[in-house]
């Protein structure tokens, strides 16, 4: 058995039923695979109190309107770590459902993890810049996937907006 299974059948002792219990998983998904990833996240809805430390985007939960404060990231800061979670108090129903619906597809919900991002009008873009920053290697440029810096196609001009208000929310900088 392999080292997924292993942690596989920890967690499923570690996840009862208990009151009053606070269960801390800490980079769970490091063995795990992704369906397991995400059976994982419907289980930690359940009953108890779970704190999940992760780098997985399937582990982002994304399915209800209260998992948007749900989300917490700890970001670099000018002292240190800094917490950044959005208010969505006062939010109307019907703008929370627009944010789970920009934060479902994975890529989307990664860029919590990113030092920074290139948001894009298209896919040209997406294609275009990589091969770019190929070639400028030779002239001692930087490497943007090697910063951890994503680049995300926003599906045209005028969708910049959600993303803008979601990587800001979160403090997570950004370039378009």
């Amino acid at each position: 058995s392999g080292a997924g299974v292993q942690e596989a059948l920890v967690l499923s002792a570690l996840l009862g039923d208990r009151p009053g219990q606070v269960t801390v998983l800490d980079e769970p998904a490091v063995n795990l695979e992704a369906t397991a990833q995400r059976r994982l996240v419907g289980r930690v809805r359940g009953p108890g109190q779970y704190l999940v430390i992760t780098h997985s985007a399937d582990l982002v939960p994304f399915e209800e309107p209260g998992d948007l404060s749900r989300i917490v990231r700890v970001a670099p800061g000018r002292s240190g770590s800094a917490i950044r979670q959005p208010d969505f108090g006062g939010v109307a129903d019907r703008d929370l459902l627009r944010h789970l619906r920009l934060i479902e597809p994975a890529d989307v919900r990664a860029l919590l993890f990113a030092a920074g991002v290139i948001l894009c009008e298209g896919f040209t873009e997406v294609g275009a810049l990589p091969r770019w920053w190929r070639e400028a290697d030779s002239a001692g440029l930087p490497d943007p996937a090697a910063a951890h810096v994503s680049v995300l196609s926003v599906g045209g001009q005028t969708h910049f907006g959600p993303y803008l208000r979601y990587l800001d929310a979160f403090g997570v900088p950004w370039a378009v």
